[in-house]
């Protein structure tokens, strides 16, 4: 899952994938999502360009 920008749906999105934990998700330009201690959460990744986020988002999924 690649999020691009970030609203209250975007962040629904991030959760879901989150939850699941089988879909690797990716955030263009968005969501900073951490946890209550202020550390990053585990299993979402940054990306600076759409090019990273197919790359990492294949690279995760198809091994």
């Amino acid at each position: 899952m690649i999020s691009v920008g970030g609203s209250w749906g975007t962040l629904s999105e991030i959760a879901l994938a989150g939850r699941r934990g089988d879909i690797p998700a990716v955030c263009l330009a968005g969501w900073q999502v951490s946890d209550r201690t202020g550390s990053p959460v585990m299993g979402l990744v940054h990306a600076a360009t759409p090019e990273e986020a197919v790359t990492t988002v294949l690279a995760v999924r198809y091994p």
